[in-house]
């Protein structure tokens, strides 16, 4: 199973990054790959192919909780400098460091276990598309991202799910399915 622990967003969130997602559609109407909104979450560790989800479970369930965090939307970005290749939408707000705090000591956690570290500095987002092929000109995804204003939504996230992905066919969309959840207050 391909597995990933992530926050899940309020319906409230998730309609105002489908909103977001509508405008940046109108000004990028091709070379994207949308998210759909019942999909939108916030992923904290990409685990990979593993058959051990109670482990996985079990392990997490055991770091310290950070308490519930209090995030929001912060503004519309990029990843992949000139060739971008993900639009995503920023997420910070009082407890944007204690996610992050709790993010190094998963990605930590998990590692005993055999995960592969995470390279990269974790950045909490969420991400509304991807792009297709080559996607669309980088000069439409600086207009998109510049131009849409995000308000803040701020959000409680109250546990972390681990999630099973199924890839999606040329027919259905990737599917995310949740195996467990650890609450981040106790």
């Amino acid at each position: 199973m391909r597995l990933f622990w992530a926050l899940e967003l309020p319906l409230e969130v998730r309609e105002a990054l489908r909103s977001a997602q509508e405008d940046l559609r109108a000004l990028c109407p091709e070379g994207l790959r949308w998210t759909r909104p019942e999909a939108l979450h916030l992923t904290c560790k990409f685990v990979g192919e593993r058959d051990d989800p109670e482990a996985l479970l079990a392990a997490v369930g055991a770091l310290p909780p950070p308490g519930a965090l209090r995030l929001e939307l912060t503004r519309l970005g990029s990843f992949g400098g000139r060739r971008p290749r993900v639009v995503w939408a920023g997420v910070g707000g009082p407890d944007r460091g204690a996610l992050e705090d709790w993010a190094a000591r998963l990605d930590e956690r998990l590692a005993a276990l055999g995960v592969p570290r995470e390279r990269r500095r974790f950045r909490p987002h969420v991400t509304l598309a991807r792009a297709k092929g080559r996607g669309p000109r980088p000069e439409l995804y600086a207009l998109a991202v510049d131009s849409i204003r995000l308000d803040p939504h701020p959000f409680v996230a109250r546990e972390a799910v681990l999630f099973s992905s199924t890839a999606g066919t040329q027919r259905g969309p990737v599917r995310y399915t949740p195996l467990g959840r650890v609450p981040l207050a106790r």
